[in-house]
């Protein structure tokens, strides 16, 4: 738990509606202090009580449902990670994030914010709604490069859209919520995957989907890269059992290239979590448990603060957890030892489906394939 006014993070292993309640309400003293709720996907959860018995809290809260929890060092696919922070403002609800008004909505939102003061924006967005790109660069224009941003895609496993976030206005999906937390958040941003072949020119994209690259048909040109790489014949079949070792990388120089997860071929081109732009030099990428592993290793070490009283908020994509399988408990115990030092405050986390934060770059990106650890200090 916290100390009136700090950040804090518990775990709730039987997430019913009074349940979450009763820690909020310990985490949360005042209405100064919001929540922020992140839940598993699991069959048993009633989205709408919780919602409905935290609107009735008369705190801000914000939320969302992930295909898993961290917690402890282990992964959970049932409870809740509750995170108490002071907001500055109450969350801002954005619905259908492709076509909403974004700069008067964002312009409208936190009158006279301008020098961050130590400040962080915190995002929960569906992770698979469109031109997420759009409403990233929207909310970087409005409030700049003096904040610290974080934030995590929700949704299922299965990757079936549905309403995944909770928001005061009820359980909503292809939407994002954002607020300002007035503590400043430490942040690392890594990956470890590794670039096989020559680049490749997206030479065709809309929004999601690459069609073309080098000019050529995107699944043939991919498909001859893996086959070359690893004599893996790629084929519809077998599409998401090879491509989630092969994943495309958004060239950037002198830092790791930035993820998108192909998750499925169509008759025109293959699809992807995130946008992919037209004429992006692209980087057909692989990696090795071991490299996965020492990444979040270093995303840990980059966020840690010696002595810091604040809570350590991880967001690992799902994706990795998929590619690692059953040495996913690895990545885990390396988060673990680097975070795990006698005054370390607690850490815990989702598996999400896109992280993002601005990094050492000063592009605030949507990722896939990464993991993101945030240190909230207190």
């Amino acid at each position: 738990m916290s100390s009136p006014g700090k950040p804090g993070i518990c775990f709730i292993a039987e997430p019913t509606a009074e349940a979450i309640a009763t820690a909020a309400s310990r985490m949360a003293p005042s209405s100064e202090q919001g929540i922020v709720v992140l839940l598993a996907d699991h069959p048993s959860l009633d989205l709408e009580a919780v919602t409905d018995r935290l609107r009735r809290m008369e705190r801000p809260f914000m939320g969302g449902v992930f295909p898993g929890l961290l917690w402890d060092g282990e992964l959970h696919h049932s409870g809740a990670v509750l995170l108490s922070v002071s907001f500055r403002h109450p969350p801002l609800l954005i619905r259908d994030v492709d076509d909403a008004p974004l700069d008067d909505l964002l312009e409208s939102y936190a009158t006279g914010a301008g020098e961050s003061d130590g400040a962080t924006v915190f995002l929960l967005l569906d992770g698979l709604a469109s031109n997420i790109s759009r409403l990233l660069s929207a909310i970087y224009n409005r409030f700049g490069n003096g904040y610290a941003y974080l934030g995590a895609g929700a949704g299922s496993r299965t990757l079936t859209p549905k309403p995944c976030l909770l928001t005061p206005e009820g359980v909503v999906e292809n939407a994002a919520i954002l607020t300002l937390w007035d503590c400043p958040t430490r942040i690392g941003v890594r990956h470890g995957w590794q670039p096989v072949g020559d680049p490749v020119l997206c030479t065709g994209a809309v929004d999601c989907l690459v069609q073309k690259l080098n000019w050529h048909d995107a699944y043939e040109t991919y498909r001859s890269v893996i086959r070359e790489h690893s004599d893996q014949l790629l084929g519809k079949e077998n599409f998401f059992d090879i491509a989630k070792s092969y994943p495309f990388g958004i060239f950037r120089e002198d830092q790791e290239p930035v993820v998108r997860d192909p998750i499925a071929v169509q008759d025109d081109g293959i699809r992807c979590v995130g946008e992919v732009p037209e004429n992006a030099l692209l980087q057909i990428l692989h990696g090795t448990p071991s490299q996965l592993v020492q990444a979040a290793a270093e995303a840990a070490q980059a966020s840690y603060r010696e002595g810091s009283a604040g809570p350590y908020l991880v967001v690992d994509c799902v994706s990795r957890s998929i590619f690692l399988d059953q040495r996913f408990d690895r990545e885990l115990a390396a988060i673990q030892r680097v975070l795990s030092s006698e005054k370390a405050a607690p850490w815990g986390g989702v598996l999400s489906i896109g992280e993002i934060a601005l990094d050492a770059s000063g592009v605030l990106e949507l990722y896939n394939k990464t993991i993101v650890v945030g240190n909230l200090d207190g």
